[in-house]
């Protein structure tokens, strides 16, 4: 119904979506219409995590919704702007707000299907691989994550 929002708990851990792999919330049974959206996690350090966010739920964000992005002073956050409109084309608008360390609104201005095939992607996603590679890698070893010397 109308008015209600709601919060969930979700377990970190890999996705991938178009060119990359994301550190990101498990997905879960989101509702099948979604107003707004607040992204302000996972922590910024984690590959790309809160990019993947707004793959997670955009097809169900319905137009006209928003999803914030919390934190867009950061270069990462920045960056995955920077990709969603890059993969959303012209069904995406972006503001950005003057507030604490920045917000960026995401606006669905019409429901559009991921595009993958663009070269500014690529980058990022050589970079989330390299991560995960070395991640699995010092699990397989045993060693705390992201610790492989």
């Amino acid at each position: 119904p109308d008015g209600q929002v709601r919060v969930e708990l979700r377990k970190i851990h890999w996705t991938h979506h178009g060119w990359g792999f994301h550190q990101t919330y498990s997905p879960g049974d989101f509702p099948d219409r979604i107003d707004a959206v607040l992204i302000d996690g996972p922590p910024g350090w984690m590959s790309r995590g809160r990019e993947a966010c707004l793959y997670q739920v955009f097809s169900r964000l319905k137009v006209g919704g928003i999803a914030i992005l919390d934190d867009f002073g950061r270069p990462r956050e920045q960056r995955a702007a920077v990709n969603w409109r890059s993969v959303f084309g012209d069904g995406i608008d972006l503001e950005t707000v003057s507030v604490g360390h920045g917000l960026c609104v995401v606006i669905k201005r019409r429901q559009t299907s991921p595009t993958w095939h663009s070269s500014s992607l690529l980058g990022p996603a050589i970079s989330s691989h390299a991560l995960y590679l070395r991640t699995f890698a010092a699990w397989c070893l045993g060693r705390p994550s992201g610790v492989l010397g």
